[in-house]
This record gives C-alpha cells, sequence and structure tokens, in this order.
C-alpha cells in the first residue's frame, strides 16, 4: 500500500507538472526548478486577476445567504 501512495503521488505530481509548464509563460525544459515552482504555486502574483477572489471581491454569494440565515436564527 505504501509503494502504491508514493506512486500515486509522483504520478499526479508529473501531471501536474506537465499540465502547467506554460502558466507562467516560461517554458525551459533545461531548468527543472521551473516545473517544481509550477506544481506547488501555479499562480505567479496575487493580483485580482490571479489571486483569491474573496481578497478583492469580498464574500461570496453563498456566505451572504449562510450568514443572513444564521442573522435570522439569532
Amino acid at each position: 500500500m505504501k509503494n502504491m501512495l508514493r506512486a500515486i503521488r509522483r504520478h499526479h505530481a508529473a501531471r501536474l507538472k506537465h499540465a502547467r509548464r506554460l502558466y507562467s509563460g516560461r517554458h525551459d525544459p533545461a531548468d527543472p526548478r521551473l516545473a517544481g515552482l509550477v506544481l506547488h504555486t501555479p499562480k505567479s502574483c496575487s493580483c485580482w486577476m490571479c489571486g483569491h477572489v474573496r481578497r478583492h471581491q469580498g464574500r461570496t454569494l453563498a456566505e451572504l445567504r449562510h450568514l443572513a440565515a444564521l442573522a435570522e436564527q439569532s
């Protein structure tokens, strides 16, 4: 079981590295460091286009509805 988990983890790492190789706009097959960086941090910045939506636009509609339902119960 332990060997299978390691194989699955390596498979998914290789799959994500291949899928995200063009995310940052730079693809250098000679530099495996870039593939590793994109594996763990696919977004290169935290601007309003790349970053987490909640940080820039506030709470989502589902969160607002949930908070309103909680307020009505109190």
